[in-house]
């Protein structure tokens, strides 16, 4: 290719120079790992250095969501100018991060918005709009819902609004197929979650969290385990899981092998556990 991967490259360029990226306030752990895998987290608490590179694909998808993410802040911005963005907040000494707005009603409530770019597939799981048929919808994913919520009790908003969006639109035929009216809907979803369901779920994750410093406290990598789409914490397979291909840590995770294993901490780590 001579044009085509130009702007893949790039994004993938820009990655590598920024490196790592630090979480909101020099926390160990951050919002938006909400419901991973707890060995994963585990790493990136220990200041474990990457094993895998961040391939252009990765770099591609992640750059159109970070601009997807930044034109619709924009739009709310011109909408209502009392909107903040990215604002920084820890909800406990483990754990911090930075929503994508935050604004106020009209009667004094704080509405937090999280933001999700989706795939076809994932976003049609979530509204239920299938290739050519309407399905019971999943709604957001448990780990959106609880990193929204962490933001939330952080910052103190009452409310908490999901929005995904789709990077292709349904087409013209499958949504008059399916009943679609408005044309928002062929591409964007938006719930307002009840709070007991989005506090409940950050405050799993918080408590997950704690088992995990818990378990590296005691001298020990945790078992890789995640959350499901069901708020159950799933034990999983060595590498098994699907999320193992994308982990920063795959290799390093290979070598630690399976199960609670220990882990030797050196003084500097130990020292910022």
């Amino acid at each position: 290719m001579l044009f085509a991967n130009l702007l893949a490259d790039k994004m993938q360029e820009r990655d590598i120079e920024r490196g790592k990226k630090p979480t909101a306030m020099n926390t160990k752990f951050r919002y938006s790992s909400a419901g991973s895998c707890a060995r994963q987290q585990a790493y990136t608490a220990l200041g474990e250095e990457t094993t895998e590179l961040w391939d252009v694909c990765s770099a591609y998808v992640t750059g159109l969501g970070e601009t997807i993410h930044e034109l619709l802040q924009e739009a709310i911005q011109d909408k209502y100018p009392n909107a903040q963005f990215e604002i920084p907040s820890k909800v406990n000494d483990n754990i911090s991060g930075s929503c994508d707005a935050l604004l106020n009603m009209n009667n004094g409530d704080k509405v937090l918005i999280e933001i999700k770019t989706r795939g076809q597939y994932a976003w049609q799981k979530e509204t239920g709009y299938g290739m050519w048929k309407q399905v019971e919808p999943e709604g957001p994913k448990w780990g959106a819902i609880a990193q929204a919520g962490m933001n939330a009790l952080a910052l103190g908003a009452e409310h908490v609004v999901m929005i995904s969006l789709a990077k292709e639109c349904i087409s013209a035929g499958k949504a008059q197929k399916m009943n679609i009216v408005d044309p928002h809907e062929r591409y964007a979803a938006e719930w307002w979650i009840p709070r007991e369901e989005w506090e409940a779920y950050a405050l799993a994750e918080i408590e997950r969290v704690d088992a995990i410093v818990s378990t590296l406290d005691s001298g020990f990598l945790p078992e890789p385990e995640v959350v499901d789409d069901n708020g159950n914490r799933v034990k999983i397979k060595h590498l098994s899981h699907w999320s193992c291909d994308y982990c920063d840590y795959k290799s390093l995770c290979k070598s630690d092998g399976p199960g609670q294993v220990p882990v030797q901490i050196t003084k500097q780590k130990a020292e910022q556990i």
